[in-house]
């Protein structure tokens, strides 16, 4: 009696496991994108706003001043002033401040983008009034604390952009209520009444000087934000990809088909003989399995094996056992994403450079050539 085996690899679709595999490629982009919606904040542009008044000022009738604003324009793209600084007081200015009805909200904005124009002058300076509680009254501009910055002036530079948290508190204003800054605390930015832009240094006397205001744009700042994201995502690739590497296929994923074929010849242990090529092809990943092996476990004698695996097809024990590994390790290379050290201990062989040896002389190339030519790598 003569058995023959039909092997039939197949790929087993799991719906299941494709699916969380799916859903854990793509989970870390939607915490990221879903993070993103939350923390960000859509920027504000003070001087669009139809709330906004604006107001000009300058040191005149203060101590003698005679600085005057020579122009002003208040246009729904910019505001502009033309003025003129003169002697008279011990520091000459001028100015405008945007007034927002109702005060305005600027708490969830971490930063400020200015876009202005100078001309004849040296220096601007930013002042934002905060509502400060024991302190400000709502019908006393100037008991409002005064959070300022100086914006420095390059040349060519039409554009500064300033940290809320970096402004602090003039030194007049704590002079003027007797406080200090470190009873105060942090400014409330949920309170802003208005926001002004002083000049106070002119180039030359005989020239007027122009201050244009083109954009006041309140934003916050994700640069942290995207510093973590980042960080997050290469941890979590990084981690989900040595998870798959590191994990083994199973050897269940193989469906071998076991079909008898009964001929006229006769041996000894008839009985037993048919259950040696099922042996083979359910034990094939152990490396230790041999045909002395094999002849112990069944009661078979190797040469019964040997002239049944001959007759049958043209090979001896281990060329038979050989093609049954390296048919599944094809497969492997091809469906899995376990490397070629790994399939080669998951299919029997008891070292990668002997699978590589036995690979090559069965397929006339080595491993990773022939993944690189079926997978197109």
């Amino acid at each position: 009696m003569l058995s023959v085996i039909l092997i039939n690899f197949k790929k087993e679709k799991n719906t299941y496991k494709v699916g969380r595999k799916y859903l854990l490629s793509i989970a870390p982009i939607i915490i990221v994108m879903v993070s993103w919606l939350v923390f960000r904040e859509e920027p504000v542009d003070l001087l669009v706003s139809k709330k906004l008044r604006v107001e000009t000022f300058t040191d005149q009738g203060i101590d003698g001043g005679r600085s005057k604003i020579l122009k002003h324009e208040n246009k729904p793209a910019y505001n502009a002033i033309l003025f003129d600084l003169e002697k008279g007081f011990i520091s000459p200015y001028a100015g405008l401040t945007l007034f927002h009805e109702g005060g305005i909200d600027v708490s969830k904005y971490t930063h400020l983008e200015v876009s202005f124009e100078l001309k004849n002058t040296k220096n601007l300076e930013l002042t934002i009034a905060t509502f400060q509680n024991g302190v400000t009254k709502e019908h006393e501009p100037l008991s409002f604390r005064h959070n300022i910055q100086e914006i420095p002036i390059h040349d060519q530079r039409t554009t500064a952009n300033m940290s809320l948290e970096k402004m602090h508190i003039a030194q007049w204003w704590l002079e003027r209520y007797k406080v200090t800054s470190t009873e105060l605390g942090e400014a409330n930015w949920a309170k802003t009444a208005s926001l002004s832009f002083v000049a106070k240094i002119q180039l030359d006397e005989t020239k007027p000087q122009l201050l244009k205001i083109n954009s006041v744009v309140f934003y916050k700042d994700l640069t942290a934000f995207y510093v973590v994201a980042s960080v997050f995502l290469v941890c979590w690739y990084l981690l989900f990809f040595l998870r798959k590497k590191g994990k083994p296929e199973k050897s269940s994923d193989v469906v071998i088909k076991y079909e008898q074929i009964k001929t006229s010849s006769s041996t000894e242990a008839s009985v037993k003989e048919e259950g040696f090529f099922d042996y083979i092809t359910t034990n094939y990943s152990d490396s230790g399995l041999t045909l002395g092996k094999l002849s112990k476990e069944l009661g078979v004698s190797e040469k019964v094996i040997s002239a049944a695996i001959k007759e049958a097809y043209s090979q001896t024990f281990k060329e038979f056992l050989n093609g049954i590994r390296l048919a599944e390790a094809k497969r492997l290379m091809l469906e899995s994403e376990g490397n070629i050290s790994e399939i080669a201990y998951q299919v029997g062989f008891n070292s990668p450079n002997h699978f590589n040896r036995t690979f090559k002389s069965y397929e006339g190339i080595t491993p990773t050539e022939f993944i690189r030519d079926r997978k197109g790598a």
